[in-house]
């Protein structure tokens, strides 16, 4: 109970309890669209099935019953049900139940509209991916997949654009400027390709260009600056600038464009000299439904190695040879997708901590790992940094996160204040981001 104790004077957990907010939205409109989805490919995956015969008919008409636990969790989740503990064997199932029994109110299960909204999002995808586990072939099944191979399909055009970019800055290092440069920019790139998430987006249909969101070029990076909140990229240049050689790691977010923005970042790193390790951390199971999974990033790499663009043929078949040459490592770890704050990374998964604490620099993506780095708590934008994170510290890390969710800290009251009089949604409309860099010493 000690991390209750301290936390007890820190500011309230983002819930779902105020009316016509956008975390409202979220449970009954957007979750309940994203579950909708989940089930409508699984029966189409399973009716493209009926023809086969003999023992793989029988596996799927087992899957069937995925489908009717799917539709079970809709109904719990739009009628105020109970959550009830994680059923399956996984490794992370303990957690998840002590983390249930944490907010458990006498002897009921808590409840998806009056817990912390982190808990209960995080806990509608463990579920599905539970529900997934009930038959061998749905077990490896990603619910996720077609959207996210659409979306990518849909994102080459910024693509071939950014994957032309890259490559001339990574023949220009020949100077300090240019090298600070070269970083800056591929920094920006990564930073708004965070734009893209699908979570944010359950009407997606793959039928549409997502080039709208995607910065592919440097004029596109200079129009975004002013909404760039906190940008600590100078600390973070001071940082890189003397490394050599060194483990870098990137703890990544969305598939498609970002991770192939991300891709990018690790790129340029590589090529400069300054990184020798590449460590790509992603989700152990579908994720918030376009988080990056091992088979997601053999996809990209795959299709930029087949694709008729020669520079993103390029790009694909080198970084096809990083990976396997070892030189770039995909790793994930099941704290990744556990509904915790990083501030108990250390008492939950000391290992990763560790691990982390042995990278020269890790870059935290996107809007999902933002919110456990500030615990998912309604912060005043001015709090400093170092306060929200809570002594969440293993190494020097940088967060490049589009806000798509109303937590913030760091920020000025006089950027905030201009952000807002821009646009009344500026914490959740993906069009505003902050460069945040957190040194260890």
């Amino acid at each position: 109970l000690q991390y209750f104790d301290e936390m007890a004077d820190l500011p309230e957990l983002l819930s779902f309890t105020e009316h016509g907010t956008f975390a409202r939205d979220t449970l009954k409109v957007r979750m309940p669209t994203i579950l909708t989805k989940a089930i409508d490919y699984l029966y189409r995956h399973l009716h493209e099935a009926e023809e086969l015969q003999g023992e793989d008919v029988k596996s799927l008409k087992e899957a069937q019953v995925a489908i009717g636990v799917l539709s079970k969790l809709k109904y719990e989740m739009q009628t105020k049900k109970g959550m009830r503990d994680i059923q399956d064997s996984g490794e992370d199932a303990s957690r998840w139940n002590a983390a249930l029994l944490e907010v458990r109110t006498g002897d009921e299960n808590p409840k998806w509209w009056e817990c912390s909204w982190l808990l209960s999002e995080c806990y509608l995808y463990r579920r599905i991916h539970e529900a997934c586990l009930v038959a061998p072939a749905t077990k490896d099944l990603d619910p996720f997949q077609e959207s996210k191979d659409s979306s990518f399909h849909c994102s080459l055009e910024g693509m071939a654009a950014l994957g032309k970019f890259v490559t001339q800055a990574s023949t220009s290092l020949t100077g300090e400027a240019e090298r600070k440069k070269g970083f800056e920019l591929m920094v920006q790139f990564s930073l708004w390709g965070n734009k893209s998430d699908l979570s944010l987006m359950a009407d997606f249909d793959g039928s549409t260009s997502l080039s709208h969101l995607q910065a592919g070029t440097e004029d596109h990076l200079q129009q975004q600056l002013h909404r760039i909140l906190q940008y600590d990229f100078e600390a973070l240049w001071q940082h890189l600038k003397p490394l050599r050689g060194v483990r870098i790691d990137i703890v990544l977010d969305n598939a498609g464009f970002e991770v192939f923005c991300d891709l990018c970042l690790a790129h340029w790193l590589t090529v400069a000299g300054y990184a020798s390790e590449i460590v790509l951390h992603g989700k152990a199971m579908p994720w918030f439904v376009s988080d990056v999974t091992e088979s997601d990033l053999t996809y990209v790499l795959n299709e930029l190695g087949s694709s008729q663009d020669q520079v993103l043929q390029a790009l694909g078949q080198q970084w096809r040879s990083n990976i396997k040459s070892k030189k770039w490592k995909y790793e994930h770890h099941m704290f990744w997708t556990l509904p915790d704050p990083f501030c108990r990374m250390s008492e939950l998964a000391n290992d990763l901590y560790q691990y982390l604490s042995s990278s020269q620099l890790v870059f935290f993506k996107g809007d999902l790992n933002y919110r456990k780095l500030v615990g998912d708590r309604n912060w005043s934008v001015e709090t400093p940094l170092a306060t929200a994170v809570t002594g969440f510290q293993p190494t020097a890390w940088c967060a490049l996160r589009a806000l798509k969710c109303p937590t913030v800290a760091g920020v000025s009251s006089q950027a905030a204040a201009a952000a807002k009089a821009e646009s009344a949604d500026w914490m959740v409309s993906g069009s505003f981001a902050v460069v945040q860099f957190l040194n260890s010493s």
